[in-house]
């Protein structure tokens, strides 16, 4: 993890550092992050997912093989049902979802297993013992990979012009443009579009208002995407420039399973308070 940090913290910084230094401008990319990050995340996940199971000091290969192989079969069969309803796949997406559904199940079948084994053996370190930190921050590392693959992989755009009451369609999803308004902010005059987001049933779902905003004081034009999240994906719309005549660039992205990567990174963080709570509690008892 501090390997990884530290690749992702030098890639960020140094084309910011260079241009301070030399004036040059250098750009460091998606390309770099995958070709540092994957190869040294892949084996530590893998371990990960064992982690649950391993005892300290009495490690057995073949034991801990074959407890494993209930969490790999459960983790492949939730796979393959993940692929079957997304339709689509390749091997980084193969390797990412299961290796997220791996540490899942592993996790799923030591808890259990942990509450109806007996105490003695948890004592006697026949069933490893394991802290809520542990699981939280595990969960987190499985939930950040499920997101970051999934909105990878499948991440959907579509920009196409539009005109007041066209509809077009992403993944299972049709948008209309119904309406474009004009309204004065505290500080800003704004132009918002309103689009209706159908499924594939007709019923609808949600509907976005994305703003294009002039600030007269400034000078300046933003543009505010709107977002509906929920579990599964991010859907949102973006208000391009156009006219009543011409149509507006409508910029429309379909993203799934961001909102995994928020709650794996909020579980990571809980579980280092839960952590750190513990071992200040170890701590003061020592001291007393």
């Amino acid at each position: 993890m501090i390997v990884v940090c530290a690749s992702v913290f030098l890639g960020t910084i140094y084309p910011l550092l260079v241009e301070i230094f030399s004036n040059n401008k250098i750009s460091v990319g998606e390309p770099y992050f995958n070709s540092v990050t994957i190869p040294i995340m892949m084996p530590a996940i893998l371990v990960m997912g064992m982690g649950p199971i391993l005892s300290w000091g009495k490690v057995d290969i073949i034991r801990i093989l074959t407890k494993s192989l209930p969490s790999i079969l459960l983790a492949a069969v939730i796979s393959f049902i993940f692929f079957w309803v997304y339709g689509s796949y390749n091997m980084l997406g193969l390797a990412g979802i299961f290796l997220a559904f791996w540490i899942m199940s592993n996790i799923l079948l030591t808890t259990v297993q942990q509450l109806i084994v007996k105490n003695k053996e948890v004592t006697q370190g026949i069933i490893p013992k394991y802290s809520s930190g542990m699981i939280l921050a595990h969960l987190g590392v499985a939930f950040l990979i499920l997101g970051i693959t999934g909105s990878s992989i499948w991440q959907k755009e579509k920009i196409i012009r539009m005109k007041v009451n066209d509809e077009t369609s992403i993944h299972n999803y049709n948008i209309v443009f119904k309406e474009v308004s004009e309204f004065m902010g505290p500080n800003y005059v704004a132009l918002q579009g309103n689009f209706w987001i159908y499924n594939k049933k007709r019923n609808i779902i949600t509907e976005l208002k994305p703003e294009n905003r002039f600030y007269p004081v400034t000078n300046n034009s933003t543009t505010e995407a709107s977002i509906h999240t929920n579990l599964a994906r991010d859907l949102y719309v973006v208000l391009g420039n156009g006219d009543i005549n011409e149509g507006w660039i409508v910029r429309i992205y379909y993203n799934p399973l961001v909102v995994w990567i928020w709650i794996g990174a909020f579980a990571i963080f809980m579980g280092g308070l839960f952590s750190m709570k513990n071992n200040l509690k170890k701590l003061k008892r020592l001291s007393i």
